[in-house]
């Protein structure tokens, strides 16, 4: 029998999430399921491969919670919206959990973050919701209060310890440059302005002459005024670092006025 998996996300721009469910369906598309993709997102749908099922819904954008107040009136039927019935449905974000209340699917939920609040009251009722909880990392999986077997950790991307090279004080010392590289969308939540003002710190501890090449690469979300402020912020920080032993650069496309 085969099982069939709708998963749902209500970005409507191409993040490292919607790009990791992007490959994620890719390497499912080998087993026996049956996948669907609730979005609203064209370009992600479009990049779609045509065995997965694409149902267009605008409405998905529309808020689940507000705070720890669940908005169950705006409820998606999705045997109207998608025809069929479906064994496990898939959330890429909270706002939609409660919006499915009355779907007996299955329901797993990828946990990409502490702001997304699985923890408190809003997580006591989210346990009510979610079969499996889907923490990114071990610092997300520790700010989730959800019961342990409720919870199982995936990692999204590489493990650091699967990478990481340990460099002794005997290397560093004939090394000349270190070259840091720091992906992901131009958001407070990221953090890039905290990695900018830990340089100093991390120069302070490396010998001297030593040079640093931080390349930030990443978009703003140009719907999100918050988000063009806080990169007009890490532009202001940038210019802490000119005339010093560093090299600070930001790959961004436009920058709106």
């Amino acid at each position: 029998m085969t099982m069939k998996v709708l998963y749902v996300t209500e970005q409507n721009i191409m993040g490292g999430g919607e790009w990791n469910l992007l490959f994620l369906i890719g390497e499912m598309l080998e087993y026996n399921i049956e996948i669907g993709i609730l979005s609203c997102n064209d370009e992600l749908l479009n990049l779609l491969p045509d065995r997965v099922k694409k149902f267009n819904c605008k409405g998905i954008t529309k808020r689940g919670w507000l705070s720890y107040i669940p908005l169950i009136w705006r409820q998606i039927d999705l045997s109207k919206t998608t025809g069929q019935s479906w064994d496990i449905i898939h959330f890429y974000s909270p706002n939609p959990t409660c919006r499915m209340l009355f779907n007996r699917s299955k329901k797993v939920w990828t946990v990409h973050g502490a702001w997304e609040h699985a923890s408190g009251f809003r997580g006591a009722q989210l346990q009510l919701i979610i079969d499996k909880f889907l923490p990114v990392s071990e610092d997300v999986n520790r700010t989730c209060s959800v019961p342990v077997n409720k919870v199982k950790c995936i990692e999204l991307g590489i493990k650091p310890s699967n990478y990481m090279k340990n460099i002794n004080e005997k290397e560093a010392e004939h090394k000349a440059q270190f070259n840091f590289l720091c992906l992901g969308r131009y958001q407070s939540v990221k953090g890039q302005d905290i990695l900018l003002n830990a340089l100093g710190s991390l120069k302070a501890k490396m010998p001297k002459g030593i040079y640093i090449n931080l390349h930030l690469y990443g978009e703003v979300d140009d719907s999100r005024k918050e988000d063009i402020i806080f990169y007009k912020k890490l532009l202001s920080i940038k210019e802490r670092f000119e005339d010093c032993e560093y090299t600070v650069s930001y790959t961004h496309l436009t920058l709106p006025t």
